[in-house]
């Protein structure tokens, strides 16, 4: 499977709104993006979709130096050091127990493209 980046990112079913925040995450060194939902107004059962108004993105965070310093410098910008936070519409939570690399649920009902912002001010 193919793994998405900047040059390939329209060779997937992105939902639209998702765009700016799958992208923000593809710059950051040592994220690998494993799926998003943008949100829809009638989710299919067992899809993962979500409902409108909310939206996820899964990624998983390289076991790498490059990979850890993202994960690191976001949370210590974002709320300490911690595994799971939850910051005005945004949650994201970090699993590390049994996997070979970190991987993180970042979830909200923020707007994805000032998540977007957000992580591009913190770059």
């Amino acid at each position: 499977m193919a793994q998405l980046s900047l040059e390939n990112w329209q060779d997937f079913d992105l939902d639209e709104n998702m765009i700016p925040l799958v992208l923000e995450l593809a710059r950051l060194p040592g994220i690998i993006t494993k799926s998003s939902c943008g949100g829809h107004t009638c989710p299919g059962t067992g899809t993962g979709q979500r409902p409108a108004g909310e939206w996820y993105i899964t990624f998983m965070v390289t076991w790498d130096m490059a990979g850890l310093v993202t994960l690191l410098r976001t949370l210590s910008k974002q709320v300490g050091i911690v595994s799971t936070t939850q910051a005005k519409d945004i949650q994201l939570e970090v699993k590390w127990e049994g996997m070979s690399c970190p991987m993180c649920f970042l979830t909200g009902t923020a707007d994805p493209a000032s998540v977007a912002e957000m992580l591009r001010e913190w770059r």
